[in-house]
């Protein structure tokens, strides 16, 4: 939801800059009709007018690539918690099937891959934005220990489940 309204805000953003930018062309040409008029007052102006153009395509490129950062580090919270639901879900909700053992394996397998997906990422963030790095490789240790004691976790939830079910039996 959130890498939505990021993502439309981006969009709004990138619509706003090209507003932004046929007014100023709207403008300069206002400048140059004037110009026949006025002559070199209305060069300056224009140079004037350009300078500002210039300044406000940089200030508009920084903060798009600022949305984009933004999105790029959210999108990696958003998988890590994810992935951290997922390991909460699998250790309180094993699946109910004779073959629980096996399918475990196959979560955890599934989970550990997508550990492995949000580590090439953390690389990436971490090069791109280093002033996040320290908060985005606690999230992947979070993972990580989250990863490690679960299947301690999820061994004694299913011997337990085993030794109720045959003393129901």
């Amino acid at each position: 939801m959130q890498l939505t309204k990021r993502t439309l805000d981006l969009n709004r953003d990138e619509q706003h800059h090209r507003n932004l930018q046929e007014e100023i062309n709207h403008l300069a040409l206002k400048l140059e009709k004037w110009e026949k008029t006025d002559g070199k007052n209305i060069s300056s102006r224009r140079k004037h007018v350009n300078k500002m153009c210039l300044k406000v395509q940089s200030h508009l490129n920084n903060y798009q690539e600022d949305l984009q950062q933004a999105l790029e580090v959210s999108f990696f919270y958003q998988q890590a918690d994810n992935t951290l639901l997922a390991i909460t879900s699998m250790r309180k909700n094993p699946s109910a099937s004779k073959e629980l053992g096996h399918i475990g394996d196959k979560e955890m397998r599934d989970i550990a891959g997508q550990i492995m997906m949000l580590d090439v990422s953390v690389s990436q963030l971490c090069n791109l934005h280093p002033a996040l790095a320290p908060s985005i490789t606690q999230k992947q240790r979070e993972l990580k220990d989250q990863l490690v004691a679960s299947p301690e976790g999820l061994q004694e939830q299913q011997a337990h489940e085993r030794h109720v079910h045959q003393g129901t039996s």
